[in-house]
C-alpha cells in the first residue's frame, strides 16, 4: 500500500475506536520514507486488530479514496485535532534523498 492510502488507514483506525491516540502518532511517527507497507497485516501480527477489522479499514479507505478522488485528498476531509494534523502532515511530507536517507527508527510498542 502506498502511504497516504496507509496514513487513512490509522487514521480511520483510530476514528473508529481501533487504534489509540497514542498508537496512531506512533505509526505516522514511524512510517518509513519509501517502504510502503501493508499495516494491517502489520497490526494483525501484533494482535492490534484482526484479519476481519482490517478489511474493514481498507475497505473503507478504498471508498472513501473513490469519493474524494483519492487518498490525499481523503485526508484533507478528515477533521482532527492539531497534533494529529501535524503528524498527518509531517507523514505525508517529501521522500528524503539518497543523501538525506535516515536510519530505521526503532521498532514501535502498540501495546
Amino acid at each position: 500500500m502506498k502511504r497516504p492510502d496507509t496514513i487513512l488507514f490509522a487514521v480511520y483506525g483510530y476514528r473508529v475506536g481501533i487504534l489509540t491516540r497514542d498508537q496512531l502518532l506512533a505509526i505516522l511517527a514511524t512510517l518509513r520514507h519509501g517502504r510502503d507497507i501493508d499495516l494491517g497485516i502489520s497490526l494483525a501480527r501484533r494482535g492490534i486488530l484482526d484479519e476481519r477489522q482490517a478489511a474493514a479499514l481498507w475497505n473503507l479507505v478504498d471508498v472513501q479514496s473513490d469519493i474524494h478522488g483519492g487518498p490525499k485528498k481523503a485526508l484533507g476531509t478528515i477533521e482532527a485535532g492539531a497534533l494529529i494534523q501535524q503528524a498527518v502532515a509531517a507523514a505525508l511530507g517529501p521522500r528524503p534523498g539518497p543523501s538525506q536517507a535516515s536510519k530505521d527508527p526503532p521498532t514501535i510498542r502498540l501495546d
